[in-house]
């Protein structure tokens, strides 16, 4: 009688495991009222793990910031990153956000279901919404996602895009090969168009910027 009643205890928790994870399912899938379930589950996960990769980014941040180096010198050098970036064998591995004897975070590129993207960037050009002084912070952009990535990363973090579209107009965080961070944070930095967003502060959300979208997150409020 043991045996029989262990067995009926191991499948009512297979049973109950199966039920919760139908009713998540269920639910992410009733979060934008139905169409394209399937996909909007994928965009879910892959927000998540955006985010997720957003937290590492941070906290390999704080991990060089901790030994005693300034903003300035830290470095996203890495062998498969462009130039602007740095060295990595020049650069101070201990300065170096890609570094095991660093900042240890995995150099990562974007994923090709949600951006078109060969790289993610990173510049202190821009002064995000009430993140941080008047001054520019630190920021990682994952550039050019598709808009139904976009619209399901606000939707994440809690912005309301009912209405007015996140926007950075014109400038698009200073947008160009030579603004990527170097070290030098911009004295007039590029501010975003405050009164399109729902929520403050904004460390992180996808914005609009002409036709392109753009998820930033910061790394280094100033």
């Amino acid at each position: 009688m043991t045996h029989n009643s262990q067995s009926g205890n191991i499948l009512f928790f297979i049973l109950l495991a199966v039920a919760l994870m139908a009713a998540l399912s269920f639910t992410m899938m009733r979060g934008d009222g139905g169409g394209h379930n399937v996909d909007r589950e994928k965009l879910l996960i892959y927000s998540t793990g955006v985010e997720q990769y957003g937290a590492e980014l941070k906290q390999a941040i704080e991990i060089v910031l901790d030994t005693g180096i300034s903003e300035t010198e830290i470095s996203f050098a890495h062998a498969s990153a462009p130039s602007e970036y740095g060295d990595e064998m020049v650069d101070p591995v201990t300065t170096q956000i890609f570094s095991f004897s660093g900042g240890k975070a995995d150099y990562r590129t974007p994923k090709t279901e949600i951006s078109s993207a060969s790289q993610w960037e990173f510049y202190g050009e821009s002064q995000m919404p009430q993140v941080g002084s008047s001054n520019a912070d630190l920021i990682a952009v994952l550039p050019d996602v598709t808009k139904d990535f976009c619209d399901v990363f606000n939707k994440r973090v809690g912005l309301d895009i009912t209405s007015t579209y996140p926007d950075d107009t014109g400038t698009c965080f200073k947008d160009v090969d030579a603004n990527r961070f170097d070290g030098t944070f911009n004295a007039t930095p590029n501010t975003l168009d405050t009164s399109t967003f729902s929520l403050m502060p904004t460390p992180r959300a996808c914005v609009k910027c002409g036709v392109d979208y753009h998820v930033y997150m910061v790394l280094y409020g100033r």
